[in-house]
């Protein structure tokens, strides 16, 4: 009743129209009479999740409108395992596109999120249906209607989910990387030890995220304890290169006295500084923001990490192996919806990154204004 109040308010003070509306996104697939191409392990699955979906407002098909209902269908194998979840939800807007939006959390709102729903909800105990279309059976009635407005952007909605006890069960969703081709990593070389006769070691998260237009993040592990040493071993470098060869007039790979090599051009260069220590190792994550440009679909880089550990030689310091990286394919088509997702713990903003590009089947409903 309160959201219906809400809509005639708006509607008498604004002079225009209501129109009760709910949409099926991502759009233009044919949700709304199909289930979608693939599934995964959702939302709500799990003792914690982290999960951000980002719709364009071509996509919501609302210029102006109140959002007062989400809903979500369980894809249609195995049994629903009827359970509470603790939900919060917040929405809000972007300036970012789907097919080109960050990897971490923080910095996909262009503004901050307002909060839509905050509580307990019951998964349904129903069996889902073995054939045919299931049912929008998940669902979540605002707290506070949200009103939206296209011309501020993107629609944003942020959920951090959790549940004292959870198990896997599958939601309906697109896979929205199947345009692309991921890109890859190869070993080169290898790295040198250091203080604690630790080895660092470098790793590529999220292969799907190593393409034109997204944002590749590399880490480091492995790296000594200096926490308690200078200010200089409390940093860790990673740089790129188009070369495994040669770099200027010195040939790759290059040995140093210490035992370590340099098997890369260091054409582009970061420093961050070094996580606090666990289990008595370091580690740090690098992000390189890639253009998207064609031009670059299939070329080659190569990455190298260094370290100052000042004691492990003569020199001071450590250099990793290196990884040869291929840039994938990126998308053709841009996609109306996408999700970053992660199994970390709720409370935190931007701790982890997705590993995953999903966008859940999602139904919206609400009031439009014409």
């Amino acid at each position: 009743m309160r959201q219906h109040q809400i809509a005639l308010v708006l509607a008498l003070l604004s002079g225009v129209t209501c129109a009760q509306q709910s949409r099926v996104l991502p759009a233009g697939h044919g949700f709304e009479k199909k289930p979608g191409f693939h599934m995964y392990s959702s939302l709500f699955s799990k003792s914690a999740i982290h999960n951000l979906q980002l719709f364009s407002a071509a996509g919501v098909g609302l210029k102006t409108g109140v959002i007062n209902e989400l809903a979500w269908r369980r894809q249609g194998m195995s049994v629903y395992s009827t359970a509470k979840r603790n939900v919060e939800m917040h929405m809000g807007y972007s300036k970012h596109e789907p097919a080109t939006m960050p990897a971490r959390f923080s910095e996909i709102p262009s503004s901050p999120l307002t909060l839509g729903f905050k509580g307990t909800i019951a998964l349904p105990s129903s069996t889902p249906p073995i054939s045919g279309l299931p049912q929008f059976a998940v669902k979540i009635k605002l707290n506070k209607p949200f009103v939206f407005l296209a011309k501020k952007g993107n629609l944003v909605i942020d959920m951090k989910v959790s549940a004292s006890f959870a198990s896997d069960w599958n939601i309906d969703c697109l896979l929205s990387q199947s345009s692309w081709q991921n890109g890859s990593s190869a070993l080169l070389g290898k790295s040198c030890s250091g203080t604690g006769n630790k080895t660092p070691q470098l790793i590529v998260d999220s292969l799907h995220l190593l393409a034109p237009g997204r944002e590749a993040r590399i880490v480091l592990v492995n790296a000594p304890d200096k926490s308690k040493g200078t200010a200089i071993e409390q940093l860790a470098f990673n740089f790129l290169g188009i070369s495994n060869t040669s770099w200027g007039s010195m040939k790759l790979p290059y040995a140093l006295p210490t035992g370590c090599s340099l098997y890369t051009s260091m054409d582009l260069l970061q420093a961050i500084k070094l996580e606090a220590p666990v289990n008595n190792a370091r580690s740090a994550s690098f992000y390189w923001k890639l253009p998207a440009d064609p031009r670059l679909n299939g070329k080659e880089l190569f990455t190298q990490s260094l370290l100052v550990d000042l004691g492990a030689n003569s020199m001071g310091l450590l250099l990793t192996h290196a990884l040869k990286l291929k840039i994938g394919v990126g998308s053709s088509a841009p996609y109306s919806s996408q999700s970053i997702y992660t199994r970390g713990d709720p409370k935190s903003n931007n701790a982890y990154q997705s590993a995953y590009q999903f966008a859940p089947i999602l139904r919206i409903s609400g009031y439009s204004f014409q």
